[in-house]
């Protein structure tokens, strides 16, 4: 009795662990597929590929696994050979369509950074269309004619207590499907992955030397822009101009240290405004140095001295203003021509560094399908040439397989922001929904 009891617990824990991973699954690819729909930022090609993949995942947690549950509790399969053969169908195909999508952004991605000029001429809405339903065709002709059509040539009938494809039968059969399946995606993958890296490290080295050679040019214009200015005669002409002024002004206790330093940044066109109102402050100051007899008179021209000072002051400060103005027009111009040159310049850095994380993102994504695929097609040829394997092992790599198709929609969000965002957009509009719902219903 406590065997049986221990059994039953094994079972029960077991089936709520594996229908656990189905619902993560179809939910998490569920997810995916509806975030692809609701936000317009992720139509990229790559997103479609992922999409399509995503596609291929949730139907291994919504179909594949559910009915795998009661096969493993009871290591029977409860639901006949007819079933059987769609549901081996349903899994191969999903599986293998996932794997082939992994090498199709590979290719993709090989494409739009080595040759983006015949990339862009060339991949359009429909050629993704077509190569979307290019992946599932392949997938379908590898597997299907292998699980349907052997057993027609092969006419015994076998109560057979497993569900499994009748390839596994066939030693050659299984190491075509297997190539197909594993080792030639898994084979463009590590060579893309390499092109991808070798591209990227030459754009940057490139890059570099680009950089060095415009930083010594400009530094060698400078030099000679300096060692011709010097030689100008009507440069010292200036230069010698804007000194006197300095002088004046500094000698003039009337002048604050803001106006002179706003005189030192005089145009042409003020500087001759400025050397306007010097004359007419010279003239105010003899003007004051003449002394009259009678009171009245001083009084009149002391008035007249505070009417021309405060009028000067005013020029002065219309002056300066003007000064203000135009030195604003000049820097705004500059700050827009550097801008400009730094965007001209930044722009291969900027297209450099996304290359780099989306070649960061297919690699994580290459060894995530190494791990979890690697195991299974192992075990799989080994027992198709007559090998023995535990059954635990091979479980465990069946399990692994399946697994691959779970991680996926929480390795997006990990590698690329934008999911994260998309994810964040979807669940505030489904909480927005639910909060409008329910307060229509209580109201």
């Amino acid at each position: 009795m406590t065997n049986d009891s221990s059994q039953i617990i094994i079972s029960i824990l077991i089936c709520i662990f594996l229908s656990l991973i189905a619902l993560t699954t179809a939910t998490g690819n569920i997810i995916v597929i509806l975030a692809f729909y609701y936000d317009k930022k992720l139509r990229t090609v790559n997103d479609y590929f992922i999409m399509n993949m995503a596609i291929a995942d949730f139907l291994v947690g919504f179909f594949c696994i559910p009915f795998y549950i009661p096969y493993s509790i009871k290591q029977s399969w409860p639901f006949g050979r007819l079933f059987c053969k769609i549901w081996v169908t349903v899994d191969d195909v999903s599986t293998m369509a996932s794997v082939i999508n992994i090498a199709v952004i590979s290719i993709n991605r090989y494409w739009s950074i080595a040759y983006p000029i015949s990339y862009r001429k060339y991949v359009r809405q429909n050629f993704v269309y077509l190569v979307m339903a290019v992946v599932w065709c392949l997938s379908f002709i590898n597997f299907a004619p292998g699980i349907w059509l052997i057993s027609l040539f092969n006419r015994k009938e076998e109560n057979r207590k497993d569900c499994s494809g009748d390839y596994n039968r066939s030693f050659i059969y299984m190491l075509i499907a297997q190539f197909n399946y594993f080792i030639w995606p898994f084979i463009v993958l590590c060579i893309l992955n390499l092109l991808i890296m070798l591209n990227i490290w030459k754009r940057t080295r490139k890059m570099s030397n680009i950089k060095i050679n415009n930083s010594y040019k400009k530094k060698k214009n400078c030099s000679d822009k300096f060692n011709n200015s010097i030689n100008d005669p009507y440069h010292v002409n200036h230069c010698q101009t804007l000194t006197n002024e300095r002088r004046s002004s500094s000698n003039s206790p009337k002048i604050t240290k803001n106006k002179r330093n706003f005189i030192q940044e005089y145009s042409p066109i003020t500087q001759k405004k400025c050397r306007i109102n010097k004359k007419l402050q010279r003239k105010n100051n003899n003007s004051t140095k003449i002394v009259y007899s009678s009171h009245s008179r001083i009084l009149s021209i002391k008035s007249s001295n505070i009417k021309s000072e405060t009028a000067r002051i005013n020029l002065s400060d219309s002056i300066i203003a003007a000064c203000d103005t135009e030195n604003e027009i000049q820097l705004t111009k500059t700050i827009k021509n550097q801008t400009k040159e730094i965007c001209r310049t930044d722009r291969p850095d900027l297209r450099i560094k996304r290359d780099r994380k989306a070649a960061r993102s297919l690699f994580i994504l290459v060894i995530v399908f190494l791990i979890f695929l690697f195991p299974y097609v192992i075990c799989a040829i080994i027992t198709t040439a007559g090998f023995k394997i535990s059954e635990t092992t091979f479980e465990i790599s069946f399990w692994l397989l399946w697994m691959n198709s779970t991680c996926n929609p929480f390795l997006y969000p990990f590698i690329q922001i934008k999911y994260r965002r998309a994810y964040v957009k979807l669940f505030q509009s489904c909480f927005k929904h639910i909060h409008f719902k329910s307060s229509n219903y209580f109201s």
